[in-house]
């Protein structure tokens, strides 16, 4: 049983979600890039989910594909072949979220069916390859979070309204529900080491949150009205804050919490940004990537190709100054890899999508180009495999939508 799980989460991983979406894969032998076949015709989707299940096997729910999706199908990476999971999904949607459960569960929760957000939730249990229904949250949302707290229940956030509410796996119910005071979404939720829940930004929002035992309290004034940031849990503890929208023009603050109050960094981010990455690096910084630093969070006007590293013992930035990214980028992945590497794939700019992709090195705080991607994307996934190998899957092109 052991052997067969390993067998298909690594077979998956190769294969699935490149399968899935007809996206390449990266070869790491020769750094070359391989196609995949497609999900059959009929199924090309975005906005959708895709969940790996603890046997290996890849469940993906819903999306958009000129319409709201009612369906959900199972890949089987050792037999190649696609399944129905079960029945349709009792409700078509998109822009929802997919929680896997520490039962093995999996669980799915509101989206936007084409004409109005969604309060239902459906529990899938891929064992039985049943759905069942969960209690309809008090409050229906698109676009929120969904985060696993330390005691396996899942808190809800945002998604255009105020109200959190809370699933209780073992009940299989909702509860909790509270009206936090602001409405959010494009925003962050970071599980701390102490199992609370910072909650900063989104849509205007120049707040920031604190989750602790069913209970929302204010953090000190964070005072940077953003979304489209980011959000990174530091080696110790702390959470840095970049770059976003606020509203009128990117931005190019920084902000650090401890778990009690809000610091800036002792120098901004030399290029405001917003759509960008920021990757934790093996040596404790965090290496910003790309994004917009012009125009709306509808419409860029002009890309990044720059980086910027962030040093948590200095509290400070400095520009990756010896050389740029080949391609200005935003909408794009930043993928550690096991040797420390940062991988950069796809992403739009100025040109349209982006198809290059390059290494970032933190030893010599250089760029290393890779082969041209064969599929230029956006909006998309990375994943690193066991074998180092890295899978990209998922993404749109300009006017498509990818299978």
């Amino acid at each position: 049983m052991k052997q067969t799980i390993y067998l298909r989460l690594i077979t998956l991983l190769i294969f699935l979600l490149v399968v899935l979406f007809g996206l390449p894969i990266l070869v790491s032998a020769d750094n070359s890039w391989n196609d995949a076949a497609p999900l059959p015709n009929g199924d090309e989707r975005s906005r959708h989910t895709t969940t790996l299940l603890p046997d290996g096997r890849i469940l993906v729910v819903g999306g958009y594909n000129g319409a709201a999706l009612d369906d959900a199908k199972l890949y089987d990476p050792i037999t190649n072949e696609w399944s129905d999971a079960n029945d349709v999904m009792f409700t078509e949607r998109y822009s929802h979220t997919a929680t896997l459960l520490r039962n093995g569960n999996i669980l799915i929760a509101g989206g936007h069916d084409g004409s109005s957000a969604l309060d239902t939730a459906f529990v899938y249990d891929p064992v039985d390859n049943i759905w069942n229904t969960a209690n309809g949250m008090s409050t229906a949302r698109y676009n929120h979070t969904a985060t696993m707290l330390a005691n396996g229940d899942v808190l809800v956030v945002g998604g255009g309204v105020s109200i959190s509410e809370i699933y209780n796996p073992s009940t299989n119910t909702w509860g909790n529900d509270t009206d936090t005071g602001t409405v959010r979404s494009n925003h962050t939720a970071t599980l701390l080491d102490d199992g609370k829940v910072l909650v900063v930004g989104g849509d205007g929002s120049g707040t920031a949150q604190l989750y602790d035992n069913g209970t929302w309290n204010a953090t000190t004034a964070f005072d940077s009205n953003i979304q489209n940031h980011t959000a990174t849990l530091l080696p110790d503890g702390n959470v840095l804050v970049a770059g976003g929208y606020n509203g009128t023009i990117p931005s190019n603050v920084a902000k650090v919490y401890n778990g009690v109050s809000w610091t800036a960094t002792s120098n901004t981010l030399t290029d405001a940004r917003y759509n960008h990455t920021a990757t934790l690096l093996p040596n404790g910084k965090v290496l910003v990537t790309g994004g917009c630093d012009n125009g709306n969070v509808s419409s860029c006007s002009s890309y990044l190709n720059s980086a910027e590293l962030y040093d948590w013992d200095t509290n400070s930035w400095s520009v990756v100054t010896d050389d740029t990214m080949t391609d200005s980028r935003e909408k794009h992945t930043a993928t550690m890899l096991p040797n420390g590497k940062i991988f950069v794939v796809g992403g739009k700019n100025g040109g349209g999508d982006v198809g290059g992709s390059e290494l970032f090195d933190s030893i010599t705080d250089g760029w290393i180009n890779t082969d041209n991607f064969a599929n230029s994307i956006y909006w998309h996934a990375t994943t690193v495999l066991t074998d180092g190998k890295v899978l990209v899957s998922g993404g749109c092109q300009s006017g498509n939508t990818n299978s």
